[in-house]
């Protein structure tokens, strides 16, 4: 009696099996470049009045993931474009507000069809007063490239982006980072900007060291990392551990239960993370939800020999 259905069932699993196919392949047809040295932009009307000449006691950082500009909601294809332009005009208010010197943005989008085909960091930045900024694009295909991004005050240099080695049905991730000169000194410090993997811990771990690998090759300076680390300091086998002990890296307060940063899960998943050469002053998320992830944002010191 089920001589009927086979042809129907087989032509059904054939199609599964062909989507499962498509599916698994194509986070390594979207995948970014496995290492790019990226165009640093700059916005000439925002050029900062601190000069290198001058020495300041301590800089802002701060981190968010972006989610595409899509706000609270689901997905940004659910969302209209005029919608997300209002959420990146919100977030760029946030950041006049705060008014980072260095900030590290991640699921930043360039001009993509679900995200209102514009390049969100180049609008956040023109909006808040950044000077200079880049994109690492981990995906690019028609019409749709996102990833981690870093912009600042201060003219960014020696800027690099990687795009993780891709993994079956997972959107491909990675990091970028870029080098700016402390002010009133002749030290380089190197930014971080990551975003790792949401599933698999070890997976994460893979990542790590990915990026232990290639800041191997660049000169030795001081480092501050920060961004979507998907981990908490106490998951087993913690990726947020992970690099801080490969790079010699340490947190501020990583047990601190105040620091949540997706309120979904009241979880502590968004990091910054220093070299020992640097001090936190402060440390903080920012009330106002501007995404589905809350803003990071901390004062760092440098210690002077």
């Amino acid at each position: 009696m089920w001589s009927w259905r086979k042809p129907l069932l087989y032509k059904l699993g054939s199609l599964l099996f062909i989507l499962i196919i498509i599916a698994g392949i194509m986070p390594y047809l979207i995948a970014g470049s496995p290492n790019a040295s990226p165009e640093i932009v700059k916005i000439p009307e925002n050029i900062d009045a601190v000069e290198y000449t001058d020495s300041i006691e301590s800089i802002k950082i701060m981190t968010l993931n972006l989610a595409h500009g899509r706000g609270m909601n689901f997905n940004q294809l659910f969302v209209s474009k005029k919608q997300i332009d209002e959420n990146i005009n919100i977030i760029s208010h946030a950041l006049k507000q705060v008014h980072p010197d260095i900030a590290g943005f991640q699921e930043a989008d360039g001009p993509s069809f679900w995200s209102g085909d514009k390049d969100h960091i180049k609008q956040i930045a023109k909006q808040s007063g950044l000077y200079s900024f880049f994109h690492g694009y981990h995906i690019t295909a028609p019409c749709l490239s996102y990833g981690t991004a870093l912009a600042s005050r201060w003219d960014i240099q020696d800027a690099a982006y990687v795009t993780f080695t891709p993994g079956l049905f997972a959107p491909p991730k990675g990091f970028s980072v870029g080098s700016l000169k402390w002010p009133g000194t002749e030290i380089f410090i190197d930014v971080i900007i990551l975003h790792l993997d949401f599933i698999s811990e070890s997976k994460r771990n893979s990542q790590i060291e990915e990026i232990r690998a290639f800041m191997e090759k660049r000169a030795k300076r001081p480092v501050i990392a920060m961004g979507d680390f998907n981990s908490t300091w106490n998951n087993s086998d913690s990726s947020v551990k992970k690099l801080c002990s490969v790079l010699n890296l340490r947190s501020y307060k990583p047990n601190d239960k105040n620091l949540s940063s997706f309120p979904f899960t009241n979880k502590r998943i968004d990091w910054i993370l220093i070299s020992n050469q640097l001090e936190f002053v402060s440390y903080r998320t920012l009330d106002e939800q501007i995404s589905d992830h809350l803003a990071v944002v901390c004062d760092i010191k440098l210690l002077r020999k």
